[in-house]
């Protein structure tokens, strides 16, 4: 066997045990954290977490054409689940599964086959200020593949929460203001 053949195989093992042991050292589940002030106060700012109608107009997890949705008759508070359907395909539930008007709510992320996700959205402030606080934990990720693809996740999801904040306060700001206007 000529020297380069067995140096690339030496670096091919090296690789491949690195790729095994490092994910052991990994965590089986990824936080993510996003936070914004919104000047709404909490009750407005958390009708756009809790109810899931409204919360197709912001969410960032809907970018798919392949997917339509689909909701649950009650569609907002513990119990509300929002689907995304390929076909007759189920790909992923989302789930209110805690709520505490006004200040917090959590979801639950499910995906078949695979890891989950839970949401915990805690809000504080005053009538004219609200701090939003999401904090997204992706569960049981496998070993190697699902760890290598969390510590990608750690640092790749953070932009796509600081958009979907940024898209829920447009959202809430524009649902708002039609309130105030049929109000009138």
């Amino acid at each position: 066997m000529g020297k380069a053949l067995k140096l690339t195989l030496v670096l091919m093992g090296i690789l491949l045990a690195l790729f095994l042991i490092i994910p052991v050292f990994l965590p089986s589940q990824v936080e993510i954290k996003a936070s914004k002030v919104i000047d709404l106060p909490k009750p407005v700012v958390f009708e756009q977490i809790e109810n899931l109608q409204k919360r197709i107009n912001w969410t960032p997890f809907n970018k798919t054409k392949e997917h339509r949705d689909s909701l649950s008759a009650n569609t907002e508070g513990v119990g509300a689940k929002y689907y995304w359907l390929k076909g007759d395909t189920v790909t992923r539930i989302l789930s209110v599964t805690k709520v505490k008007k006004p200040d917090f709510a959590e979801i639950e992320l499910w995906f078949p086959n695979h890891h989950g996700a839970t949401e915990k959205w805690t809000l504080s402030g005053d009538s004219t200020k609200t701090t939003v606080n999401w904090d997204f934990t992706v569960l049981n990720l496998g070993y190697p593949f699902g760890k290598w693809l969390g510590l990608i996740m750690s640092n790749s999801l953070q932009p796509i929460l600081m958009s979907g904040l940024n898209k829920l306060e447009t959202s809430a700001i524009k649902d708002n203001s039609e309130d105030k206007e049929t109000k009138q």
